[in-house]
């Protein structure tokens, strides 16, 4: 051991200020095992030879603190930077990526669970339907007492069909609302009542009255025979044009020819 320790002190080879070694005070602990203490004391240690050294510098004139404009050269090179920079940006981008991969499948399973859930809907009202038929046609045939394509069947077929409907289909929240509608048009409204009253209540006109009828044919009070008969046989109101000139015949145009050729 004290071979080792020889060859492993550099006193006597280098200077102090080369290898800056310092020698504390033996620690004495009362419990090594206690570690919070045991820590503290290695740091009260290690602080107090900081401490010599820093008093052994300044005696020896000898500069500890670094200058203020020192340019300290970086372990990795420029490049090397640049290269990792790329690959964080990349780590980056391809998180992003992961990301919105993620929502997007996400936004497509809630999709599709609506649309089949709607699938569902119209199926199972489809099936109300059929059962609702089916009762129907059960109900028809057992009944001697009904007749049949009456009114009585067709108005249970159709309060069927729409207990069936309205199963099937989602309440609403505007029932209240729709109700508060109905009362309030089962009210009398005293200014509709006085427009009326004024300016009329609209509906048929009388333009609107059915007039081809017997009463209707058979009334001439509003033909005027003047009005009816302006512009009979003038050309361009309405009335026949009258009639051409005819050709005159073969002979006759012959005869015109010959008196022109003796002039």
């Amino acid at each position: 051991m004290v071979k080792l320790a020889k060859e492993l002190d550099l006193s006597a080879k280098f200077k102090w200020v080369e290898t800056l070694d310092m020698s504390s005070h033996v620690l004495e602990l009362e419990n090594a095992h206690d570690d919070l203490k045991r820590e503290v004391a290695f740091y009260n240690q290690t602080l107090a030879s900081v401490k010599d050294a820093k008093d052994r510098l300044l005696k020896e004139k000898i500069p500890y603190k670094r200058p203020e404009d020192y340019f300290a050269e970086m372990l990795k090179s420029d490049a090397h930077m640049a290269r990792v920079k790329d690959k964080l940006i990349f780590e980056q981008k391809k998180m992003n990526a992961v990301e919105e991969r993620k929502k997007s499948q996400a936004h497509k399973k809630v999709a599709k669970e609506l649309q089949s859930q709607k699938v569902k809907e119209r199926l199972k009202e489809k099936n109300d339907t059929l059962d609702a038929v089916k009762q129907w046609k059960k109900r028809k045939n057992t009944n001697a007492a009904s007749a049949v394509g009456g009114v009585d069947d067709d108005e249970s077929f159709e309060q069927m069909l729409e207990g069936a409907g309205s199963s099937s289909k989602r309440p609403r929240g505007n029932d209240d609302k729709k109700s508060g509608d109905r009362n309030n048009r089962d009210k009398k409204n005293f200014k509709r009542e006085a427009h009326n009253k004024k300016f009329g209540s609209g509906g048929k006109t009388k333009l609107s009255h059915k007039k081809n009828d017997k009463k209707s044919t058979n009334d001439f009070s509003s033909f005027s025979r003047g009005r009816n008969n302006e512009g009979v046989g003038k050309r361009g109101k309405g009335g026949k044009p009258p009639a051409a000139k005819s050709r005159p015949g073969k002979v006759s145009r012959g005869k015109s020819v010959q008196k022109r050729g003796r002039k």
